[in-house]
């Protein structure tokens, strides 16, 4: 578990891919994550890559880099319709 300063609470969140395939964009967010380790919400801004130190800046690419790693998310997730839940089902299962 995570310290988000933002939330001024603890959170469990991670980097990740988000995606709009019709529109060709994608960008890494900071999704949060429910008690399951399931996705719920994302920071609606990508990540910055820039930083005030270098090490700081070292130590946001690197996490952000871990995006890669996991399956990518359509930013219609966060807005369920029936699609959009079988699709994160789906999502789901494969990561399991």
């Amino acid at each position: 578990m995570l310290y988000n300063s933002d939330m001024n609470e603890n959170v469990n969140w991670e980097y990740r891919v988000l995606s709009d395939v019709n529109n060709c964009i994608y960008g890494i967010h900071m999704v949060y994550l429910n008690e399951q380790g399931v996705p719920v919400s994302y920071d609606e801004s990508p990540v910055s890559v820039s930083s005030d130190t270098v090490e700081n800046l070292s130590y946001t690419m690197i996490h952000a880099m871990s995006a890669f790693t996991k399956p990518v998310l359509p930013y219609d997730y966060f807005n369920p319709t029936t699609d959009t839940i079988n699709t994160a089902m789906e999502i789901l299962k494969n990561e399991l």
